[in-house]
């Protein structure tokens, strides 16, 4: 009995690290497949909060070291939007993940790099950095040259079956065309809208706003990727007749 429990210990902390090891290997390719798409995002600069994203996963899953760059990553992009504080956390939180791991080549480079990069994050005070901190994300997005904007799946005949006319407009054979500025994000959800022109009635620019939210959309493609970015939605309120069979159904 005395030689069995040992041998047991043994057995399920071999098979046990092996199983680990092998689960990090299979999981190797995803992650830098992952990596590269989050790195030519950042270098083009079309979509830094998808990176972001991308960076957080990576290194979250890492578990061998490979893409400790991640974290710098995740830094430049917080520095980037002038969050120094959220760019310090992420690698002070770097820091201490690596030093509790056992010893490994190349442990103290990585720890001096890391080190290096976040005594030259300048401070600011805590009111810039509240202040950095409320600026929407999404408000740095512009428009973009990408390889394929984003679309309604469907095409625009989908986004106007989602047009539902309004009944005050009905009454007053009001028609009108709204011009919405839309963010639709990498995975094609309406992230923000803003009515650029348009809009005679309050009712027509709240209904534009819902048609653009119900219907289902493509996210934009940039260099092969899918992207977050802005694009003009035209939404017509000019049928009267069929708007009003929608509104009795």
């Amino acid at each position: 009995m005395k030689f069995y429990i040992p041998f047991a210990m043994f057995a399920v902390v071999f098979f046990g690290s092996h199983c680990n090891s092998d689960r990090a290997e299979r999981a190797r390719p995803f992650l830098e497949d992952t990596y590269h798409q989050a790195q030519v995002l950042y270098d083009s600069s079309a979509n830094l909060f998808k990176a972001l994203e991308l960076f957080k996963y990576v290194g979250t899953n890492d578990s061998s070291a490979c893409f400790w760059k991640s974290y710098l990553f995740m830094a430049n992009i917080y520095l980037r939007w002038g969050l120094a504080d959220s760019a310090m956390k992420t690698l002070e939180r770097a820091e201490k993940r690596f030093s509790s791991w056992p010893d490994f080549y190349p442990k103290d480079y990585i720890l001096e790099n890391l080190h290096a990069f976040r005594t030259e994050i300048p401070t600011g005070t805590s009111a810039d950095i509240e202040k950095a901190e409320k600026k929407s994300f999404y408000d740095l997005y512009g428009f973009i040259e990408c390889d394929s904007p984003p679309e309604p799946i469907g095409g625009y005949a989908a986004l106007l079956s989602n047009v539902k006319y309004p009944e005050d407009a009905l009454q007053q054979q009001v028609t009108d065309t709204v011009i919405v500025k839309t963010l639709i994000s990498w995975r094609g959800e309406v992230c923000k809208t803003e009515i650029l022109k348009g809009g005679k009635l309050e009712s027509l620019r709240k209904a534009a706003r819902q048609a653009i939210h119900r219907t289902k959309w493509r996210p934009a493609k940039l260099r092969r990727y899918p992207a977050t970015v802005w694009v003009i939605v035209p939404v017509r309120f000019n049928q009267i007749a069929d708007s009003k069979k929608r509104l009795n159904r």
